[in-house]
């Protein structure tokens, strides 16, 4: 690919990280088949991934320099983001769509109660944008806890919150319903949120669940703001409060599956079948 010059300046990272978000938010809204996930490359920049897990299609935001894909074609389309911010979210997204070969957007994931990771995504988008102004900074990462190899998983990170077993099952259960669904690229389900570089939540995108130090706040049935707003209320709260009206975790899970959010437990995952996901090359 040829050699495309970055822009000597640059926007502010929480603005370009709260845009990011944002229409990689959008397009999992359209097409609930993407997920969303985070890597570095080689020269260290954070790149932010939207793809689909069973294709080789992905949007790569460069959160320094562009908005990076590839046409039907395999061409490569760059979007600088001085053209991201001189624009409206909904043409930055149509171009996407069209230039991907994305197609028209499901409409039905316009429920988002029924996709977990889109509902969590929403409330990541959300919770960037109201940090924009905040001195402290906000930012959220990608998790490394890994089911089928517990050995590179961020324990210590874990530790620090409440509800922590269940998070692994639910990540056992998701690794095995996306296999069986055909994945190959595998995104890490779990994000952790950042005030001032302090570790105050984890947003699990496969039951839409928020956990911090001492509550659990179910995310779904309920406007994405609203969840923001009690998200960020638990990250205040010191005493422990119930986790829902039946007072425990337990039932909060039990809910989760008889709504169809979680699948059934299978205690051996398979041995690590699937594709990393490495950045596009620029």
């Amino acid at each position: 690919m040829e050699d495309v010059e970055v822009e000597e300046y640059r926007f502010a990272d929480r603005h370009v990280s709260a845009r990011a978000w944002s229409i990689a938010t959008e397009l999992c809204l359209r097409h609930p088949e993407l997920r969303i996930t985070g890597v570095i490359n080689e020269e260290r920049v954070p790149l932010l991934i939207a793809h689909d897990e069973r294709t080789d299609l992905r949007i790569q935001f460069d959160l320094v320099a562009w908005i990076l894909y590839l046409k039907p074609d395999g061409a490569p389309e760059y979007i600088y983001w001085d053209q991201v911010f001189a624009s409206g979210l909904d043409t930055v997204v149509k171009r996407i769509e069209s230039g991907t070969g994305l197609g028209e957007p499901c409409w039905g994931a316009r429920f988002p109660d029924d996709y977990p990771h889109v509902r969590t995504y929403q409330v990541i988008s959300e919770l960037l944008r109201a940090g924009v102004h905040d001195s402290d900074g906000w930012q959220v990462r990608p998790v490394t806890a890994s089911p089928h190899d517990p050995d590179t998983t961020d324990d210590a990170l874990l530790d620090l919150f409440h509800g922590r077993d269940h998070l692994r099952s639910d990540l056992v259960e998701d690794l095995e319903r996306r296999l069986d669904a055909g994945a190959t690229h595998y995104a890490e389900p779990v994000w952790v949120l950042y005030r001032a570089l302090e570790p105050v939540a984890l947003l699990n995108s496969v039951t839409a669940v928020g956990y911090t130090r001492h509550h659990i706040v179910p995310l779904s049935k309920m406007t994405r703001r609203t969840a923001v707003f009690d998200l960020l209320a638990a990250t205040q709260q010191n005493p422990p409060i119930p986790q829902d009206e039946e007072g425990n975790f337990s039932a909060l899970v039990a809910r989760a599956r008889r709504n169809g959010n979680v699948g059934r437990h299978r205690p051996r995952p398979r041995a690590r079948p699937y594709a990393d996901l490495d950045p596009l090359d620029d």
